[in-house]
């Protein structure tokens, strides 16, 4: 949960890769015409109050409660990207997140 916390407040990179419209569509109540380069700002999707509570707040119990997946099918959080351009080494840096907070927990010896 820590990681994912982490990853939710702090993105590797703020923005996704521009992805390119391929048909004119409605989003978020703007007309995006066919062939425009779309950016999603991964930062403010992570600070957004209608998507997570207390967005600012890091609170890692957050994701006790439900299953919110880091490789782009949760588009809530997307440290990584998603879809095909999804960052090939995602669960190279989870793993190494997760790896870090260990070593880090263990060297502390449980002080506070």
């Amino acid at each position: 949960w820590v990681a994912k916390e982490a990853l939710r407040l702090h993105p590797p990179t703020p923005l996704m890769l521009p992805h390119r419209a391929n048909a004119d569509v409605k989003l978020a109540g703007y007309d995006v015409p066919k062939g425009s380069n779309v950016l999603v700002n991964v930062w403010a999707i992570a600070r957004n109050p209608a998507v997570w509570k207390d967005p600012l707040e890091f609170r890692p119990e957050r994701f006790a409660d439900e299953d919110v997946d880091m490789k782009g099918h949760d588009f809530r959080l997307l440290p990584f990207g998603a879809g095909r351009r999804v960052c090939p080494d995602a669960q190279l840096g989870i793993n190494m997140v997760q790896s870090m907070l260990g070593h880090l927990l263990h060297s502390s010896g449980g002080r506070e």
